[in-house]
C-alpha cells in the first residue's frame, strides 16, 4: 500500500479538499518541537537532514533549516496548495449531549496516514531528494500536529451535530482567539511572554532556543510516560485523551470549566499550558528518535 504513494500524489492535486484551519501550535510551538528534536539528533542524522532540506522545492526566500522547515506544511496553504489539508489531523469523536458521530467521522487519510507515509518515504531508496526533502519537512509538521490535542477530536454536541472539526467551531470571546481551536494553537498563552516569532524574523533562533530549553527543562523526556512508544496511532489517543481532561473539560462530567462563548479563565489556561509543555516535549524527543533510527537504518543499506 505505502508503495502507491508517488503514483497517488499527481490525482491528489487534482482533488479540491474541504478547506480546515490546522496551524497547530502556529510557528512558534513548531519551531520549538523541530528545535527540541535537532538538539537530539547524532551529528550523522543532523548532517544527512541538513543535506536533505537543501532540496526542498520553496520559493528562494523561504528558508530551508531544519527549525523553519517544521513550518513549510503550513505555508503550502499560502500558496494556494489545499491538497494537503486533511493530513494535519484527524477526527477521533467526542460525543456529548446524547449527540452520536457518523460511523465515518474520522477521516482515513489523515495525520496518522502522513506520518506513516513521511517516514516510508525517508526510508526509501525510490525516492528522488527533492521527494525526500518535501516529506522530511511534513514528518517534522506533522509530529508537531499530532501532539497538539484538538488536532486529535471533533466534539459532538446539539450546537454542532457534525463535529466542532477540532474545537474551529467552538466559540470563544477571547482577544487574541475566536475559537478553541486557535486557543490551542497559540498554546493557550504559553509562548505570550515571548512574543509574536515568524520563521523569517531575525531573532527567531534565540527565541525559540530559549523556549525548547525551558520546555525540556521542565519536562525532561525521563518524567513522560510511554516516551518510547513510536506508533502514530497510539499518540493520537494520547491527544484525545487530553482533548477530553482539558482541550474540552468538563463536557463529560459535572466538572464543566469552559463552554461555548466564554472567555478562558486563568484556572483553565494553567491546566492546558501544563499539557501544552509536557506535548511539546513528547513532540520533540518522538522526533529525534525516529530520524536517528532512520539515519541509522540508511547507513545501512
Amino acid at each position: 500500500m505505502r508503495k502507491s504513494l508517488f503514483l497517488a500524489l499527481p490525482l491528489l492535486f487534482a482533488l479540491t479538499l474541504l478547506p480546515r484551519t490546522c496551524l497547530a501550535w502556529g510557528a512558534t510551538g513548531h519551531m520549538v518541537v523541530a528545535q527540541i528534536a535537532y538538539d537530539r539528533l547524532t551529528p550523522g542524522a543532523q548532517k544527512w537532514a541538513n543535506g536533505l532540506l537543501k532540496n526542498l522545492d520553496a520559493p528562494k526566500n523561504v528558508q530551508r533549516s531544519f527549525v523553519q522547515a517544521a513550518t513549510w506544511p503550513d505555508q503550502l496553504k499560502g500558496f494556494g496548495i489545499s491538497v494537503y489539508n486533511a493530513w494535519h489531523y484527524t477526527n477521533i469523536p467526542l460525543e456529548t449531549e446524547n449527540v452520536v458521530a457518523p460511523c465515518d467521522a474520522a477521516p482515513a487519510i489523515n495525520v496518522v496516514w502522513a506520518i506513516q507515509q513521511s517516514q516510508y518515504v525517508l526510508d526509501t531508496t525510490l525516492a528522488t531528494p527533492s521527494q525526500k526533502s518535501l516529506f522530511l519537512s511534513f514528518l517534522i509538521h506533522f509530529v508537531g500536529d499530532l501532539h497538539q490535542p484538538l488536532h486529535s477530536t471533533s466534539m459532538y454536541s446539539i450546537a454542532n451535530k457534525k463535529g466542532d472539526l477540532g474545537g474551529n467551531k467552538f466559540a470563544l470571546n477571547d482577544k487574541d482567539n475566536d475559537n478553541l481551536h486557535s486557543l490551542w494553537d497559540d498554546g493557550c498563552g504559553y509562548f505570550d511572554t515571548y512574543g509574536k516569532i515568524k520563521a523569517d524574523s531575525g531573532n527567531w533562533q534565540v527565541k525559540i532556543k530559549s523556549i525548547a530549553s525551558a520546555v525540556t527543562l521542565a519536562y525532561p523526556a525521563a518524567t513522560i510516560t510511554d516516551l518510547q512508544n513510536l506508533s502514530p496511532k497510539v499518540w493520537a489517543n494520547e491527544s484525545h485523551v487530553y482533548a477530553v481532561s482539558t482541550g474540552f473539560q468538563g463536557f463529560q462530567s459535572a466538572g464543566l470549566m469552559i463552554k461555548p462563548n466564554d472567555s478562558p479563565s486563568v484556572t483553565y489556561l494553567q491546566s492546558a499550558q501544563k499539557v501544552v509543555g509536557m506535548r511539546l516535549a513528547t513532540a520533540g524527543y518522538r522526533l529525534a528518535t525516529i530520524l536517528n533510527a532512520i539515519y541509522a537504518k540508511r547507513q545501512g543499506k
